[in-house]
């Protein structure tokens, strides 16, 4: 979250946590891949994995949604995709009502929105994905 000072500086605000210091992160988490507002987490044993929604999430942002990436800059957002290695560090940073069918979590994190992935589980609900990130652009401030 950034704020304006009166003097006309812009300075980041204290108040607003970041990923890093909410339930959503966990320190199994040793990797990242960041492009832009888009940052994706994950185990380093999981590269291959996380590299394979990256790139799914690459061609389909290009292909139905090209701005989405500047609008989510403008709007000061970012989207945190939450690859999580087991069951066990999914289920305790999202609770059942963030859950879909225990694979996919979803919550807002002040400005910013968070999709874990509950990388224990097998297939990865791609259409989820890209139909909430495609919605983060659209979330109002």
């Amino acid at each position: 979250m950034i704020e304006e000072v009166s003097n006309g500086e812009v300075e980041k605000n204290e108040a607003a946590p970041t990923i890093t210091q909410t339930p959503y992160f966990s320190p199994a988490f040793n990797a990242a891949i960041f492009d832009g507002p888009i940052r994706i987490y994950f185990a380093q044993y999981q590269e291959e994995e996380a590299l394979k929604i990256y790139f799914r999430v690459q061609e389909y942002v290009s292909e139905t949604h090209p701005g989405l990436k500047e609008e989510l800059k403008d709007l000061d957002k970012n989207v945190f995709i939450m690859f999580y290695p087991n069951a066990d560090l999914f289920a305790r940073s999202f609770s059942e009502d963030e859950c879909n069918e225990e694979k996919l979590g979803y919550a807002q994190l002040d400005n910013d929105l968070v999709i874990g992935v509950n990388g224990a589980k097998p297939g990865i609900d791609y259409d989820a994905i890209f139909e909430t990130i495609s919605g983060a652009g659209k979330i109002s401030n």
